[in-house]
């Protein structure tokens, strides 16, 4: 009986030193549990004709952290991918300036680049050397300065929009020409006293 006393202590304290542990771990999560119901939480709710509308605003610690950890799996993920890469290249036997040049990091984009926005500046050049220059008086053929013949508005529906359409066009062509030889005038004028 005092071994079946005796032993019966033991798996007693056996168990007890198990639920302590059970506790102890319990403790920890019920801690992290506390933390991040610690935090404030944001939450508006709206009654609205069509139903209750809740929003909930994070905290920006939980924002951070979660993109924390984003950012730490991305990089995470490019250097396995660039380890995996050189020791593809060491089995194959080619340098690091090959890795690169595979990878897209070549200098071949950079010259694309540079040569496409060189294409652009150039475009732009031209487009004001020919367009941007304000014409010089008496190079404005006289056709152009002279008014349009007046023509019958046709019938029916279409017809009259597109006659209209392009009396306006017309219109405002000449008032632009009237307007810039106007403007060259006065240029001049001020230029000339000056």
């Amino acid at each position: 009986m005092a071994e079946d006393v005796a032993g019966g202590t033991a798996v007693a304290e056996r168990d007890d030193a198990e639920e302590q542990r059970a506790k102890a771990k319990e403790s920890k999560k019920d801690k992290k549990r506390k933390k991040e119901e610690e935090e404030v939480e944001h939450e508006i709710e709206l009654m609205t004709p069509f139903g209750k509308l809740e929003l909930e605003f994070e905290p920006t610690t939980k924002k951070q952290k979660r993109d924390e950890q984003r950012r730490m799996k991305r990089e995470e993920e490019e250097a396995k991918a660039r380890a995996k890469a050189e020791k593809k290249a060491a089995k194959r036997g080619k340098t690091q300036a090959d890795v690169v040049a595979a990878s897209g990091g070549g200098s071949g984009k950079l010259l694309l680049i540079l040569a496409l926005i060189g294409l652009a500046v150039a475009a732009v050049g031209i487009a004001i050397w020919l367009f941007g220059s304000n014409p010089e008086k008496g190079t404005v053929p006289p056709e152009y300065l002279r008014q349009p013949v007046v023509e019958q508005e046709p019938e029916g529906f279409a017809g009259r929009v597109r006659y209209r359409i392009r009396k306006a066009i017309r219109s405002g062509k000449q008032a632009s020409r009237e307007a810039q030889l106007e403007q060259q005038a006065r240029y001049e004028e001020l230029t000339k006293q000056a």
